[in-house]
């Protein structure tokens, strides 16, 4: 089906909201799917999920590590034993993160099939928590016949498709990884409404795979007797079904014959202009420089990609390096800044997809010499992500603010809220009381001697819309503040 962008807005704002009206109507939060306000707007400053992290580096508590999870067990490519396959989650603390729900991505390493492990991706997954994301880096099947390619290492017999293998198995992993996260979603807080997949080189290419190769394209176009699927299992497995929403495309590709617009996906991508080995347009992978065996291996790379969706409207955004090539936005010692210019960009493009704010008819591409690569924002360098408007990351535990640009007056976060919420006043250090009110003007609970960022109980109260008096203990002022309890 052909891939259709969805327009969501976030809530209407309420047109009245004042306390103490008798007879007023109970006006209640309707139950149902994490509502986009959730992530757009709900409360003053509010900037999760952008180019600027809001979650502390100097607190190593804010952002926990689930280690070694075993997600699967499957057959590598050169033994008949089974392999344990393990991954990594990283999530914001839940007791500090207020969030009842998050957004993950799934991020994989690369290595062209034959080298690499989980930890590779470990700073991505750092980056992108620190901005509220829950995300996962996975092992998995790794093996092809690189001496003598074409040829099959277990029985020395002719392996023309030992590459097209070593894709197969990643993107069973890869599938196996993400219906694990959907099982165990509540574990660590994930809205499974919003899954998206990322990495670089192979990586990048497995999550392309877990989008565009259906099994009956894997079975026909790897012409093997008896077939993939029956030599290796199915592509995919059964139960908690998953719909990626969006790729973060590093120097990756898919291959020519498997790729179907209407199957298509958001791409936000990076490339070099001169890669040779996954091209960034449509070209043969490696150069053209393996040996003549396997399937068609004309590969569409970032600015293919970028190509095909914007022709049909599909929101993308890729910056290439002029002169560049395989995996360079990856130097670490040339481009210190990579990798947070990248996070960035991502996390402000999914965002956008999140928040229905992405114009399909408005896609970015640039360019960049290879001489300004370090330039940010500056004329011919890169263009770093601003979707957070200058916000400065806070201390979860410094009991200012828990999200970054609260300033003016208290504020109550999150909103709607769910089990409870918290009062926000930066910069202030006084106690405060406080009192929540229903839309008849009834009185339904006291908070008394509250700090800033004191996570305070709604347990017993009933959905709805209420107002929270708050008063300082100096009595000098009273602020109303909108509250919605789901």
């Amino acid at each position: 089906m052909k891939k259709k962008l969805l327009r969501m807005l976030c809530p209407l704002a309420l047109l009245l909201l004042l306390a103490g009206f008798p007879g007023a109507p109970i006006l209640r939060a309707q139950p149902g799917p994490q509502k986009l306000a959730y992530y757009c707007n709900p409360g003053p400053g509010f900037k999760r999920f952008t180019e600027t992290p809001v979650i502390s580096d100097t607190d190593p508590d804010s952002i926990r590590v689930a280690y070694n999870l075993l997600y699967r067990q499957a057959q590598p490519w050169n033994s008949t034993a089974l392999q344990s396959l393990y991954m990594d989650v990283y999530y914001p603390d839940t007791t500090l993160d207020p969030l009842r729900k998050r957004p993950f991505i799934l991020l994989i390493f690369g290595g062209g099939f034959v080298d690499g492990n989980r930890t590779m991706m470990a700073n991505y997954c750092y980056e992108f928590t620190k901005r509220g994301f829950v995300t996962a880096t996975i092992d998995y099947r790794l093996g092809k016949d690189t001496l003598k390619p074409c040829e099959n290492p277990l029985t020395l017999a002719p392996d023309p498709y030992s590459e097209e293998k070593a894709q197969y198995r990643a993107i069973q992993d890869g599938d196996a990884a993400m219906r694990y996260i959907v099982a165990h979603a509540a574990d660590y807080k994930i809205d499974t409404a919003w899954l998206f997949a990322g990495g670089y080189s192979a990586g990048a290419g497995i999550c392309n795979g877990m989008v565009y190769v259906e099994q009956s394209e894997a079975n026909s176009l790897i012409p093997l007797s008896p077939n993939i699927q029956v030599q290796l299992g199915p592509l995919r497995g059964a139960g908690n079904n998953y719909k990626i929403k969006g790729i973060f495309n590093n120097w990756g590709g898919i291959n020519l014959d498997y790729f179907d617009i209407g199957e298509a996906v958001p791409m936000v991508g990076f490339h070099g202009a001169s890669d040779k080995v996954v091209p960034p347009e449509v070209d043969k992978k490696y150069n053209n420089k393996v040996p003549d065996c396997g399937m068609n291996d004309s590969i569409m790379g970032t600015v293919g990609l970028y190509d095909s969706l914007v022709a049909h409207r599909i929101c993308a955004d890729i910056t290439v390096l002029a002169g560049a090539g395989h995996g360079v936005w990856n130097d670490e010692i040339l481009y210190p800044d990579g990798l947070q210019f990248r996070i960035g960009r991502a996390a402000c493009f999914f965002k956008q997809l999140m928040c229905g704010t992405c114009n399909p008819d408005a896609p970015y591409a640039k360019l960049v010499p290879k001489i300004h690569v370090t330039d940010y924002d500056l004329p011919g360098g890169p263009e770093l992500a601003h979707c957070s408007a200058g916000s400065v990351a806070q201390d979860y535990r410094s009991g200012a603010a828990l999200v970054n640009g609260i300033s003016g007056g208290p504020a109550v976060y999150p909103n709607p809220a769910t089990g409870s919420f918290r009062l926000l006043y930066p910069g202030h250090t006084e106690t405060y009381d406080a009192a929540l009110y229903d839309m008849s003007g009834r009185l339904v609970r006291r908070y008394n001697k509250v700090t800033t960022g004191e996570g305070l109980s709604l347990s017993g109260i009933r959905q709805g819309i209420y107002l929270l008096k708050v008063t300082g203990q100096s009595r000098a002022v009273t602020t109303n503040l909108k509250l919605v309890v789901e």
